[in-house]
């Protein structure tokens, strides 16, 4: 279950899934090419989208308490593919294993 930070169930949660295209691509090399020392970033794309993500959901919650899932933290697992599928994001094709998005085909992958 989400976390409802003790408000009443009836409330609802709301739940946001975070992922990205192709189009991550050239802002992530951006930031890589201005660290001071890009080969020393330990895990630099997890890292670059953490950075990010973290930011916009401050910035959007506006000190509101929230919770971030990562995909990349496997001591709460959460299977976004699912998320995405039940969200109506992506189809999930069964044979494969891809999510697949009306519009950017297997070129996404989910990070929050």
């Amino acid at each position: 279950p989400l976390p409802t930070f003790e408000r009443p169930p009836s409330d609802g949660t709301l739940a946001v899934l975070l992922g990205n295209s192709t189009a991550l691509w050239p802002a992530f090399l951006r930031w890589l090419a201005a660290q001071p020392d890009p080969e020393s970033v330990t895990d630099p794309l997890d890292t670059y989208t953490a950075s990010v993500i973290s930011a916009a959901v401050a910035d959007l919650t506006g000190g509101a308490r929230h919770d971030i899932f990562w995909v990349t933290d496997s001591s709460r697992l959460v299977s976004m593919q699912r998320v995405a599928l039940v969200s109506g994001l992506c189809y999930h094709d069964a044979e494969t294993q891809l999510s697949i998005h009306p519009a950017f085909g297997a070129w996404v992958a989910f990070r929050a």
